[in-house]
C-alpha cells in the first residue's frame, strides 16, 4: 500500500526533494530511490534470514532493537536538528 502512494506522489515527492531544473531528472532520481527499495528489502531478508538461522530468533530480535535504539540516540547528537 505505501508503494502504491509513493508510486501515485512521485511527481510531488521529486519536485520537493529532487530540485532540478529539469523535471525528468527530477522523476527519475525519485523513482530511482523509489526503486532501491524493491532490491534493499529481498536483499536484507536474505542477509537476516541467514543469521537468524544460525544465531537464533531471539538473537536477531535483540540485535535490530539495539540497533535501533542507536540510530534514535544518535539523532539527538547530529548537529542540523
Amino acid at each position: 500500500m505505501i508503494l502504491l502512494i509513493y508510486g501515485y506522489f512521485a511527481v510531488v515527492i521529486s519536485k520537493q526533494f529532487f530540485p532540478s531544473d529539469n523535471e525528468t531528472t527530477s522523476l527519475l532520481l525519485a523513482v530511482g530511490s523509489f526503486g532501491i527499495s524493491f532490491l534493499m528489502r529481498p536483499l536484507g531478508a536474505i542477509v537476516l534470514g541467514s543469521y537468524t538461522d544460525r544465531a537464533g530468533r531471539k538473537c536477531i530480535v535483540n540485535d535490530v532493537d539495539h540497533d535501533h535504539a542507536d540510530r534514535h540516540r544518535n539523532d539527538y547528537l547530529r548537529p542540523d536538528l
